[in-house]
């Protein structure tokens, strides 16, 4: 199986602070199977599910991603406060100047 980056990383907070930082499908699932500390409900066994298919290439990391937000959500774990930068060529911004 081949790891799939997530194009932003997800943030978790396991323990009172100290923060995981989930960069891709096979981080989510070493996460999901040996590191995971919170209550496993409906979320995370389709997080489990949707990592493999993920790391199988049935799906794109964005739904393993979103799948794992989920079961962090819902397990109280998700950091959605801290910023994580993202160094991606693929990602550019552009700036518009307030006159147009």
């Amino acid at each position: 199986m081949k790891d799939r980056p997530f194009h932003i990383t997800v943030t978790i907070e396991p323990r009172l602070g100290k923060f995981r930082y989930v960069r891709s499908a096979g981080e989510a699932n070493r996460v999901l199977l040996q590191e995971w500390n919170g209550p496993r409900g409906p979320k995370y066994f389709a997080a489990l599910v949707a990592v493999k298919d993920s790391l199988a290439e049935k799906k794109p990391p964005s739904h393993a991603r979103r799948a794992f937000i989920a079961a962090a959500i819902e397990a109280r774990i998700l950091a959605d406060h801290v910023v994580t930068p993202v160094a991606d060529a693929r990602l550019t911004f552009a700036f518009r100047s307030a006159a147009e």
